[in-house]
């Protein structure tokens, strides 16, 4: 099991899902997302964006005009083509020659795409964006919600809102908004394997499994603090990490 973390000035690969090696990079790197254990990219503080090659081989990617502060990355699974979010609503992918504002200068929170038209981004405010050969229009599809993340395991689409601990759904033609996770705080993120399994962290250490028709949430995890990272590769491995520090495994049956 590989996984992939970043820091400041450092990044940090695991190959057996328990020992962590940590490989220094003159970089605050804020994200970074793998479409193959062949491929990754890294983004950093100062609009820099990076290209890992084999877990080994780190190269920096051209400037983009226009792109400003980066802070999202999301990359099509098993391809070496990846979508950029930065501050004042811009965003790119690769082979861009400049970012562009597709969000009327708002802030993305989430950024996910399992190709090329299934593919949004989303904001606090509400709006969502969708790519299908080129970005269109902003829209409040889920009504007044606090959106912070986004995954699109292939055609079906999950948005996490944080004012009501929901969870936003794409069905390939439309958004809805489901009932609460659970009882307790705001949603915080969301991550899927597929569209019958997802799960949703919350700001009070819990996390809520998706099986396809509803949502079970966790007990409260560690010491409690908010799920602020979120990643399921399958249905048998997820990891989270919360604002603590602590960092949470997932092996199919539980935490």
């Amino acid at each position: 099991t590989t996984c992939i973390a970043v820091g400041q000035n450092a990044y940090y690969v695991t190959t057996d899902g328990a020992d962590w090696s940590a490989y220094a990079i003159s970089a605050s790197l804020r994200d970074v997302d793998c479409a193959s254990s062949l491929y990754c990219a890294l983004v950093a503080a100062g609009g820099r964006t990076f290209s890992l090659a084999n877990l080994t081989t780190l190269t920096e990617d051209a400037a983009v005009s226009g792109a400003g502060d980066v802070t999202q990355v999301d990359c099509i699974p098993s391809t070496t083509t990846c979508f950029y979010a930065g501050t004042g609503g811009k965003a790119w992918k690769t082979g861009d020659a400049a970012a562009v504002d597709i969000d009327a200068g708002r802030e993305i929170t989430g950024i996910s795409c399992s190709s090329t038209t299934a593919c949004f981004a989303v904001d606090y405010q509400g709006y969502i964006v969708r790519y299908a050969s080129g970005w269109g229009v902003p829209s409040k599809a889920l009504g007044g919600t606090q959106l912070v993340g986004v995954s699109c395991p292939d055609s079906i689409c999950f948005a996490a809102d944080t004012s009501a601990s929901r969870i936003g759904r794409w069905n390939g033609a439309a958004w809805s908004l489901g009932d609460p996770i659970d009882a307790y705080t705001g949603a915080t993120r969301v991550s899927c394997a597929s569209s019958t399994f997802c799960m949703a962290g919350d700001q009070a250490g819990r996390i809520s499994r998706w099986d396809g028709s509803t949502w079970t949430p966790s007990a409260p995890l560690g010491r409690r603090y908010t799920i602020n990272a979120l990643d399921c590769l399958s249905t048998s491995f997820c990891v989270a990490a919360s604002s603590s520090g602590e960092v949470f495994m997932w092996d199919g049956a539980s935490w």
